[in-house]
């Protein structure tokens, strides 16, 4: 389905609403393709030059406090991963640049409250978008 056209901000930052008239649609991913026909996908299952398939588990899901485990699969031969947490306005809570790493454990409980927020992992072009629920 195409779902319209938009233009983009000048800080890069997008926010795409997408209003659903009736029905129960399964939407689990969206394509933007750009100016210069370069496709942009967000989602689970896309696969890296190798031909893994890029996925991001994070866990407890819900979160409450402690430690939050990432593991991130297809994203290991980059040279850096960037790891950011936003809240459904865009404001960035959490990012960080990792080396080469699959797995890892942060403590966000001084950074995260109650609240739904958007994990994006990105290495070059390739990105995945997983969801967060704190409770």
């Amino acid at each position: 389905i195409n779902a319209g056209i938009y233009t983009s901000a000048s800080n890069g930052l997008h926010t795409v609403r997408l209003t659903v008239a009736s029905g129960t649609p399964d939407i689990n991913y969206f394509i933007r393709v750009g100016e210069e026909s370069i496709s942009t996908t967000i989602h689970e299952g896309l696969v890296n030059r190798g031909g893994e398939k890029l996925s991001v588990q994070v866990y407890p899901n819900p979160y409450t406090s402690g430690r939050l485990t990432f593991h991130l699969n297809g994203f290991e031969n980059n040279d850096k991963v960037k790891v950011t947490i936003t809240n459904p306005q865009g404001k960035v809570v959490f990012t960080q640049v990792r080396d080469n790493s699959a797995f890892f454990e942060e403590d966000l409980s001084d950074v995260l409250k109650a609240y739904m927020y958007f994990i994006t992992v990105e290495a070059g072009s390739q990105r995945v978008l997983k969801k967060l629920i704190v409770n």
